[in-house]
C-alpha cells in the first residue's frame, strides 16, 4: 500500500490505466468530476471516496485536499473474503471491485461516518516528532484501511449474514441495474419518477437508492436529471436543422423550459442557447 496526500489547486488530470488498483479520499467542500468509459461521476461537498478499479480516467477538481491510497490488484477481495459473515472465495468480489466507483456520505449518516472513520485513521500516518511509525505497524493501521475501504465499496459485508443482498448475486444486480439502465435511456422523453423505476426494476427504492449510489456517487432521479443533461448537449452540439433549445429540452424529458435552462447552466457553466448557437455557425 502507498499513500500520499496532496493540497491542491484546481486540477485536470488525465490518469493512465494499471496493473494497481487506487482510492481517491477528498475531504471538505471541494467538488471533483471524473470522467471515464462508463459515464461521468461526481465527488460533491464533503468526504467521499473514489474507486478506480485500475481504469483510465479524467480528472477535473476544484481547491482541494485530498489522499491517494494505491493498492495491490487483490488486496481489497481478498480483504473482503476475510471480512465476510460466512466463508467467501475471493472472487466473488471482483464484479463489484472492477467497477469505477463513488462513495459519498452526504446523504447516507452511516456512511459519512464511516468515512469520517477512514480520515481519522489517515490522520494516524501523520509521523510524529521523531518520524517513528514502529507503533502504527503493531497497530495494523494497514489493515484498517483496508477495511474500511472495503466497507465504503461492500456495505452489504458490514450487515448480519453479508447483508441484505446475500441471497442476490453481484451479476444479478448488475444486470437488473444495466436494464434499468437501458429502459431509463430509451425513455428520457417519458414522464419517469421513482414509482416507475421501482416496477421497472422490481426493486424498492431504498435497493435503487443503495445500487445508484454504489456505482454512480448518487441517487436515481439524480442520475436521470445528468442522463438527460447530457443527452440535450449532445443535441445542442449537433442540432438538425429544425431543433430548438425549447424541443431538444422536451425530447431529453423537460417539460418545464426554465428548469432545464437553469440545470443545464448549472452543470455545465454555459448556457444551451449558446451552445446551439455555436453548432448552427460550424454547420455553415
Amino acid at each position: 500500500m502507498v499513500i500520499s496526500a496532496m493540497c491542491h489547486t484546481p486540477l485536470a488530470l488525465e490518469v493512465a490505466p494499471g496493473p494497481r488498483l487506487s482510492v481517491l479520499f477528498k475531504t471538505g467542500p471541494s467538488r471533483y468530476r471524473i470522467h471515464h468509459r462508463g459515464g461521468d461521476l461526481e465527488m460533491g461537498d464533503g468526504d467521499a471516496l473514489f474507486f478506480d478499479a485500475g481504469a483510465p480516467y479524467r480528472l477535473e477538481t476544484g481547491y482541494g485536499n485530498a489522499v491517494l491510497i494505491s493498492l495491490e490488484a487483490n488486496d481489497l477481495s481478498l480483504t473482503a473474503a476475510g471480512m465476510a459473515s460466512q466463508p467467501q472465495p475471493h472472487e466473488r468480489w471482483n464484479g463489484v471491485l472492477s467497477r469505477p466507483q463513488v462513495v459519498s456520505g452526504q446523504h447516507n449518516p452511516q456512511m459519512a461516518a464511516l468515512l469520517a472513520s477512514l480520515s481519522r485513521v489517515l490522520n494516524l500516518l501523520k509521523a510524529d516528532d521523531n518520524g517513528t511509525t514502529a507503533h502504527l505497524r503493531l497497530l495494523q493501521v494497514d489493515t484498517m484501511i483496508r477495511r474500511l475501504i472495503v466497507l465504503a465499496l461492500l456495505p452489504e459485508i458490514g450487515e448480519p449474514g453479508g447483508g441484505p443482498w446475500h441471497h442476490q448475486p453481484q451479476l444479478h444486480q448488475q444486470v437488473a441495474l444495466d436494464d434499468l439502465l437501458g429502459w431509463m435511456k430509451a425513455n428520457l422523453a417519458a414522464p419517469i419518477n421513482l414509482a416507475d423505476l421501482e416496477q421497472q426494476a422490481c426493486y424498492s427504492r431504498r435497493s435503487l437508492q443503495y445500487l445508484f449510489s454504489r456505482q454512480f456517487g448518487m441517487g436515481p432521479m439524480q442520475w436521470l436529471r445528468r442522463l438527460r443533461l447530457e443527452s440535450a448537449r449532445e443535441r445542442l452540439q449537433c442540432p438538425s436543422p429544425d431543433d430548438t433549445v425549447q424541443g431538444i429540452a422536451l425530447a431529453c424529458g423537460y417539460t418545464n423550459p426554465s428548469a432545464f435552462s437553469r440545470d443545464f447552466s448549472s452543470l455545465y457553466g454555459a448556457r444551451a442557447s449558446a451552445l446551439l448557437r455555436a453548432a448552427r455557425l460550424r454547420q455553415r
